[in-house]
């Protein structure tokens, strides 16, 4: 979960920040191919089953969504109340 989390926001920022779209696309599927060579070597060492390993998956790519829909919520919400423009 921890793996997905990070590599996935890294290259989540990594978009952001960068203009070009060849390079936005190599920073998704990298951190996409890290975290599911991660999730392989979990299950090949056999520390991990495969249930454990998508669900933990599954976990980090929700909380993830969840954590960027309240930040943009945030940010959305006090740029309207610093225009004046707060809708009801």
């Amino acid at each position: 979960m921890g793996s997905t989390l990070f590599y996935l926001l890294l290259a989540g920022l990594l978009a952001v920040s960068v203009h070009r779209w060849r390079w936005r696309v190599l920073a998704c599927v990298t951190a996409v191919g890290l975290v599911l060579l991660i999730g392989l070597t979990r299950i090949s060492l056999g520390t991990h089953y495969m249930s454990d390993v998508l669900g933990a998956m599954a976990a980090g790519v929700a909380w993830l969504a969840l954590c960027l829909t309240a930040v943009e919520t945030l940010h959305r919400y006090h740029t309207q109340t610093r225009s004046g423009h707060e809708s009801r």
